[in-house]
């Protein structure tokens, strides 16, 4: 005796024709424009730079080397800096830039400084012909110093792990007390 299983089907398969569509499509991707990297003299530039100002700024060359790059205020910046021992065998691990325009050019270098990782951010501006430091950055642990060729020079600490002020404790605005008391 044999067993006929039938197979059942919930539903049946949709007959697509193959026909190609007659309207066109709503939609096309515009072709993508080719990537530029930036130009190899710029890039030679940003990283003859930044390592110049870390060797200062770790003692390692002379800060009156920088003087063709940075304007006065800044290089008392690195000068200030480069007295200090904190700043002692600091090294560029890593140097990437960016051009915003055609007379500016971003850095963005990692550095590290025996063991702990910083930050270094530069903006180099061409005026006259000749590229010049308008904006310098550096950031390592907490401790933060910002400059720019304005004279503006920022020294920051963060307060990460201090203690809290004390605070007063809420009270309601005179207006918003209620009278039922």
């Amino acid at each position: 005796m044999s067993i006929e299983i039938q197979e059942r089907r919930l539903f049946r398969p949709l007959a697509v024709p193959s026909v190609p569509p007659t309207q066109p499509p709503l939609w096309t991707p515009e072709p993508r424009k080719p990537v530029t990297p930036p130009a190899p003299k710029h890039r030679r530039l940003a990283l003859a730079f930044t390592v110049a100002l870390v060797e200062a700024l770790a003692g390692e060359r002379s800060t009156t080397q920088l003087l063709q790059w940075c304007p006065l205020q800044l290089l008392d910046v690195v000068r200030k800096l480069a007295a200090s021992p904190a700043t002692r065998g600091l090294k560029v691990v890593n140097v990437t830039h960016q051009e915003p325009g055609d007379e500016a050019l971003e850095i963005a270098a990692t550095v590290n400084l025996r063991g702990r990782a910083g930050v270094l951010a530069l903006r180099l501006s061409r005026a006259t012909g000749q590229w010049q430091c308008t904006r310098f950055e550096f950031a390592i642990g907490s401790r933060r110093i910002s400059a720019s060729s304005f004279g503006m020079v920022r020294s920051t600490r963060s307060r990460i792990g201090a203690a809290a002020p004390a605070r007063r404790p809420y009270q309601a605005a005179p207006s918003i007390r209620t009278a039922a008391a």
